[in-house]
């Protein structure tokens, strides 16, 4: 609740009742198309949106009836579709623009094997970011001591995603 300084989040968008694998360990595939989740999926989403949701969390979902962009596989080398966290169709054109939506996007984790499997790390960032997320889920224990060192992991992850913006990969008014 917004007067106890809690902010609501809808997840999974596009909906995530309708396949039958986890996405933390693979990468669910819907069949369903555009007018199958507007008439059941979506729903939810719409009248969240219309009362004024803080947040919406994405789907590591497959809609490949929607999504046409695919990405190789770094599993196997196989040509996937981008899942809907991903998608610039299903977050910025469908989300933002189709359902008016102006608020905050984040990830499901991206450490999930549905996309730490079959995604290199910063492609995945990339992607998310230019797809129109705001926020990447990524979980991390950070943790130092003479044995460990996360933050290495962190700051190296930070350091590539950087070099991508200044590459022009990722727009800086995306940013912004």
């Amino acid at each position: 609740q917004r007067t106890e300084g809690v902010i609501s989040c809808l997840k999974h968008f596009p909906g995530h009742g309708n396949v039958g694998e986890d996405s933390h360990t693979h990468l669910p595939c819907s069949e369903f198309d555009l007018e199958a989740i507007q008439n059941c999926d979506l729903i939810p989403f719409q009248a969240g949106i219309d009362q004024g949701t803080d947040m919406i969390m994405t789907a590591h979902i497959q809609y490949p009836k929607i999504e046409k962009e695919t990405y190789t596989s770094i599993q196997d080398g196989q040509e996937i579709t981008l899942p809907a966290t991903l998608s610039h169709t299903i977050i910025t054109g469908l989300l933002r623009e189709q359902m008016g939506y102006d608020g905050v996007v984040v990830t499901d984790a991206m450490e999930m094997d549905a996309i730490a499997a079959h995604f290199d790390p910063i492609d995945a960032a990339v992607l998310a970011i230019n797809a129109g997320v705001d926020i990447l889920l990524c979980p991390l224990d950070l943790y130092k001591d003479q044995s460990t060192n996360t933050l290495s992991t962190a700051d190296t992850y930070l350091a590539d995603l950087t070099a991508r913006v200044e590459a022009g990969d990722i727009k800086e008014e995306e940013l912004d």
